[in-house]
């Protein structure tokens, strides 16, 4: 299957069976201590904390996320429906539009 936000092609085999991690963001938020927070939907693929990943804007745009770690989900409905935060270290002014993907 093909994401319409960012073009990258993905496997809907679910999340945690195998495959390039996949994570449509909806939205960033920069927290007072200097980390960002990015809200979204795990779509697809195996994840690891601190895994090597790249956001990839709508305009192609790419951009290192390095250090990131997954917040567990808020409840059942979340899970089921792969609603998640990744919160990182450090992110920079980029626009919260796009996907994370694990780095290739």
């Amino acid at each position: 299957m093909t994401c319409l936000s960012c073009g990258e092609p993905y496997q809907q085999t679910g999340r945690g069976n195998g495959g390039w991690f996949h994570f449509k963001v909806v939205a960033k938020h920069c927290l007072p201590d200097g980390r960002t927070q990015f809200t979204g939907h795990w779509r697809a693929g195996d994840w690891t904390d601190g895994m090597v990943l790249v956001l990839r804007s709508p305009d192609g745009r790419r951009s290192a996320v390095i250090g990131a770690e997954m917040e567990p989900p808020l409840n059942s409905v979340c899970e089921a429906r792969g609603q998640r935060v990744l919160t990182v270290p450090e992110f920079g002014p980029l626009t919260s539009a796009g996907c994370i993907h694990a780095a290739r």
